[in-house]
């Protein structure tokens, strides 16, 4: 279902152009994933960044999302406040779709277990973030909790460090590698590599737990590599 609006966004965008006025006017149905339409959109900031901070503020919904994303998209940061707003007051679909969205924007880089992305990482406020999200994980293993959690790692914040720490003690190996991915990134064990190992001597053990747990043992030793090594390694 997603695929399709997005699909039928771009043919909108193709057929008859997104000019600032247009973005404004519509912006739920905005591909915010289009670089090309950003890029263009950012040579025209001094009049669409008024206009969203506006539109986060008056407009509900996907129409402040979508304007919530341009804004980090562009490099405000504010658009964090919106996101917030949307994770607080939003019913649980809107939730949802929020989460989804923040999992696709570009972030810094996070080791082999992320994928790497040639666009630059959006503007997040990452403790004002924490603020949306920390409500949301009282379950982590929940749909919503699964989204937050995956989220607080993209985007971490140093006030979210003892929660998610904590929850390398989770019964779930899902949620206890995805903590292991964000201690991979920053360098650290405290826990980490115990619960890598133990998913991968589990017995019959799960495949894709078993590939993300690898995935983090990637990162651990990127970590440990000097700058560059890895890309010339890969060349080689």
């Amino acid at each position: 279902m997603v695929d399709d609006e997005i699909e039928r966004a771009r043919e909108r965008a193709a057929a008859q152009g997104w000019p600032v006025a247009r973005v404004l006017a519509e912006l739920e149905h905005v591909d915010t994933i289009d670089s090309q339409a950003r890029a263009k959109w950012a040579k025209e900031r001094e009049v669409l960044v008024p206009g969203l901070l506006r539109a986060v503020k008056e407009r509900e919904g996907r129409a402040k999302l979508k304007g919530a994303v341009l804004l980090l998209h562009l490099g405000e940061s504010v658009g964090t406040d919106a996101i917030v707003e949307l994770l607080r007051d939003g019913g649980e679909d809107m939730r949802v779709e929020t989460l989804v969205e923040l999992t696709i924007l570009p972030c810094a880089p996070r080791g082999a277990s992320l994928w790497p992305t040639l666009d630059k990482p959006v503007a997040m406020d990452a403790d004002r973030l924490w603020d949306g999200l920390a409500p949301l994980l009282v379950d982590p293993t929940s749909r919503v909790g699964k989204l937050a959690l995956d989220v607080a790692t993209r985007f971490p914040s140093e006030l979210a460090r003892d929660v998610l720490a904590g929850f390398l003690g989770h019964p779930s190996a899902a949620v206890r590698l995805e903590v292991a991915k964000w201690r991979a990134a920053r360098g650290e064990d405290e826990g980490a590599l115990a619960a890598v190992e133990e998913v991968l001597l589990a017995e019959p053990g799960d495949f894709h737990l078993r590939y993300d747990a690898l995935a983090v043992l990637d990162d651990y030793a990127e970590a440990d590599r000097p700058p560059g090594s890895a890309a010339r390694a890969r060349r080689a």
